[in-house]
């Protein structure tokens, strides 16, 4: 601790021997008894830096004051990290560095760099921690959605070939049942040729002139207690050819065809074939709904390496203030049972990154709800923030280690490695008048 001390102060000095505003990359050009503006508009004497006074065409001879609009002022804040603000901030009330520097003027801003930068290495520690833990899952996320994927697209070749099958099979029943109507309509034709030549056999109709054919239909006529004309027929007939006895004999004998109950001959010839078309067909659109299931994953994207398909079928919810908000990625998002949106895609160029949410309840003389899900790396999938930025259009965002990437560990970790002196101001300001 002692020796962090020391260290600390010997930066301190290191920093207030160089010129006011100033980063340590940058000093070079300010070291000597004359000035050349960094643009190389003007060549002065080195007092005429931070007077106040605004000479150089790109403000870069007034670093450490706010005369130049448009300049730049670079707080060294050892102990944290080096930050660069607009010059126009310097001495105007507001400590915007934790060293102070910015209000040398005053004096007034304590220098807070050592307790800021301890405070941001722990929160950088913890997000690499759960960058790396992120981007291991990742792995098991990518995994699992390649293979599920790539079984999807097994499962629509494997439901294509029973559907395809199915439909043989229907055919060749379809066709058997026509056959079977068509000779169930033959037989019955013949059965009725049959009977028809039975009932003339029985009537004696074949003994019969045509004298006698008369007598019967006369006595026809006259009979009005035939209980069915059919049956009249017969025994007018009967009474033509013989004695009344006889008559009423013959027509009891007969076998009409509508006495009898023996269900029609093609009805059970089709009924087992009908049977078997009806579980066919039952297969056949069990089949073709395995294949539609299976096809929306082969399209859907689920991100590089499809990471983000462990996140379908899941939902994930927050409470804030009086409302759930329930989010559901790939299907919809609501807030308690009011509809935010269904999902509508990934927006364009957030490489993955954002997901839509489009034409949910519509709001009150407004728009239709709708919802962002922003993902970023984290080591759980989890809804860490909701917000309404405008009327009736949400923004979320998640994380998931889906959204990981191993290359951000690095990085973070450079990021918390990188010494406060190589802290850069941004752009030097462009040419600006006096103030």
């Amino acid at each position: 601790m002692r020796l962090s001390l020391v260290v600390l102060a010997a930066c301190v000095a290191a920093v207030s021997a160089g010129t006011r505003g100033v980063p340590q990359s940058k000093q070079r050009h300010y070291d000597g008894e004359t000035f050349t503006c960094l643009d190389g508009s003007a060549t002065m004497p080195s007092s005429r830096v931070n007077d106040d006074f605004c000479d150089c065409e790109d403000g870069s001879d007034e670093p450490g004051t706010a005369a130049c609009e448009g300049g730049s002022f670079f707080c060294p804040n050892v102990g944290f990290r080096g930050k660069t603000l607009p010059s126009m901030l310097v001495n105007d009330g507001v400590c915007d560095c934790c060293d102070g520097s910015d209000e040398w003027e005053s004096g007034k801003c304590a220098n807070t760099c050592v307790e800021e930068g301890r405070e941001w290495r722990e929160h950088m520690a913890e997000r690499i921690k759960s960058v790396e833990q992120g981007a291991s899952a990742r792995l098991a996320y990518a995994e699992e959605g390649t293979k599920a994927t790539a079984a999807a697209g097994e499962k629509v070749t494997e439901a294509t070939s029973r559907i395809e099958a199915l439909d043989r099979r229907l055919t060749d029943l379809r066709a058997e049942r026509t056959a079977a109507e068509e000779k169930g309509k033959s037989d019955q034709l013949a059965a009725a040729a049959a009977a028809n030549d039975a009932v003339a056999t029985a009537l004696g109709l074949d003994s019969l002139d045509a004298q006698a054919l008369r007598r019967a239909f006369v006595q026809l006529a006259r009979d009005a207690n035939a209980k069915t004309q059919a049956e009249g027929v017969a025994k007018a007939v009967a009474r033509a050819a013989a004695s009344p006895q006889d008559a009423e004999a013959a027509a009891d004998a007969i076998a009409w065809p509508g006495d009898d109950t023996t269900p029609p001959v093609a009805e059970s010839a089709t009924s087992t074939v009908d049977a078997e078309i009806a579980r066919v067909q039952s297969d056949r659109d069990a089949a073709e709904a395995d294949r539609k299931s299976a096809a929306a994953d082969t399209v859907n994207d689920y991100g590089p390496d499809s990471a983000f398909y462990p996140l379908k079928g899941k939902c994930f919810e927050i409470s804030i203030t009086q409302y759930t908000y329930k989010i559901c990625p790939f299907v919809d998002a609501k807030q308690d049972f009011t509809s935010l949106g269904k999902f509508s895609g990934w927006q364009e160029g957030s490489d993955h990154s954002v997901m839509l949410f489009t034409d949910g309840q519509s709001c009150w003389n407004g728009p239709a709800r709708s919802m962002t899900v922003s993902f970023e790396c984290g080591s759980e999938d989890k809804v860490l923030a909701v917000d309404e930025p405008s009327k009736c259009a949400y923004s979320s965002r998640m994380s998931t280690p889906a959204a990981c990437d191993a290359n951000a560990a690095k990085a973070l970790r450079l990021e918390l490695n990188e010494p406060p002196a190589a802290a850069e101001p941004a752009a030097e300001g462009a040419a600006k008048d006096e103030l």
